[in-house]
């Protein structure tokens, strides 16, 4: 039996080794090279509803247009002369796709133009008095934007009344406006305010949690009443909406993401609503809003060994299919592309060779303990004779009887 033992053992140790393989980073990377000769200073970049194409902003009024699929080709892109030269600092796309609009330093707002690829100025921008626009989000049914800046304001954009002041309620700045896809609230994150939703009326609503910096938002599925919002410190928290009465929504207790190296810099949702959070340094994370769990799926020492060019830059966008197939943006304009590694292979293959496993190990298990019980072996041999002997006994009884027949139709 201690031959059995160790077999088993051995089946063990090899399907505890193959899990841990199995959980090892999930994407690889490769550098574009960058969208321009000289580092750029790119602030934000936003895909378009139709999922093809991608508006990037940056210092001293730098704007580029993006092919989504084909970012590295330098033939898609279309570069603007925006006419401005301070820094532009956020884009949000109308829920149409056809414009967008760019808010920047100096109450700059601009407004790309889908029909003649170009980028005009936004009238009544004297409302906001000068105010630096960190964030800028139209909200699902497109008839209204939201604005965030210094000073903890927060403005409202429409075609008929121009920019309004809507709250001046915190003193620090708005870092990020995400609104939901379904529901016509909208979430707001500060520096050292806490968290606001606006409502479906344009009413603002502080939720608390200000002992916290946040740093960004997401509403990545229409489908969920939740959002998620993320702060220094690696810290994460998911936020149940009621649009029917926004000033209940409940902001959960913020959680510490472990065993990371680094600080959260942004979130986004890709094409197929998986949550994507951007690291410094250079690093990607997955959070599913299902089970509330973080997954490691670029880990910057990886960088550093495939594309060390890459591992010093900041990440600015990531966007693509999913968490495994896409491309990333970095602030000084660098390009990279993310696909799934061979680990993923080896992880198909580690699941057919368990599955094989869950199947032949019980007849294994038998085996190996019936090689080594010699009271099993007699007790199987014994059955086995005992087994042909009685299928003997059986013929000879079928022959007798089949004799007997034959004399007595004789006898007739």
């Amino acid at each position: 039996m201690r031959r059995v033992m160790w077999s088993l053992a051995i089946l063990v140790l090899l399907s505890s080794t193959s899990a841990v393989i199995a959980e090892s980073h999930t994407i690889e990377i490769e550098s574009l090279g960058r969208i321009e000769s000289q580092a750029l200073g790119l602030n934000d970049a936003q895909m378009n509803p139709q999922g093809d194409r991608v508006l990037a902003v940056g210092d001293e009024g730098y704007a580029i247009l993006l092919n989504a699929d084909s970012p590295g080709t330098a033939s898609t892109r279309i570069k603007f002369d925006t006419g401005v030269n301070s820094p532009l600092n956020s884009v949000s796309w109308h829920t149409g796709g056809k414009t967008a609009l760019i808010a920047g330093d100096s109450g700059v707002v601009l407004r790309y133009v889908e029909n003649d690829q170009s980028i005009e100025n936004v009238d009544g921008t004297g409302m906001l008095e000068g105010t630096d626009i960190e964030a800028i989000s139209w909200r699902n049914n497109g008839d209204r934007a939201y604005l965030g800046g210094e000073g903890g304001r927060i403005y409202s954009y429409d075609a008929e009344n121009g920019f309004q002041l809507l709250d001046q309620t915190a003193d620090s700045m708005i870092t990020s406006i995400a609104c939901h896809r379904h529901h016509t609230v909208c979430i707001v994150t500060t520096v050292q305010d806490g968290v606001a939703i606006i409502d479906r009326d344009s009413q603002v609503h502080w939720l608390g949690s200000a002992e916290n910096t946040w740093i960004g938002a997401v509403c990545s599925d229409a489908d969920v009443n939740e959002c998620v919002v993320i702060a220094s410190g690696r810290r994460i928290s998911a936020i149940i909406l009621k649009p029917d009465d926004a000033v209940t929504s409940i902001v959960e207790p913020p959680e510490v993401i472990g065993e990371l190296s680094g600080e959260f810099t942004g979130i986004t949702s890709m094409r197929d609503n998986t949550i994507s959070i951007t690291m410094a340094p250079y690093g990607l994370v997955q959070y599913r809003l299902d089970n509330r769990k973080a997954y490691k799926m670029l880990e910057h020492d990886l960088v550093k060994d495939s594309e060390i060019e890459l591992s010093s830059t900041s990440l600015v966008q990531v966007w693509g299919d999913d968490i495994t197939h896409g491309f990333i943006l970095s602030s000084d304009g660098s390009l990279a592309q993310f696909t799934p590694t061979m680990v993923e292979e080896d992880e198909l293959i580690i699941k057919a060779v368990m599955l094989i496993l869950l199947i032949s190990v019980p007849g294994c298990i038998i085996g190996l303990i019936f090689m080594n019980s010699k009271t099993l072996q007699g007790w199987y041999y014994g059955w086995r004779k005992a087994k042909r002997l009685q299928a003997k006994e059986k013929a000879m009884a079928a022959e007798k009887e089949k004799a007997a027949s034959k004399r007595n139709k004789d006898a007739d």
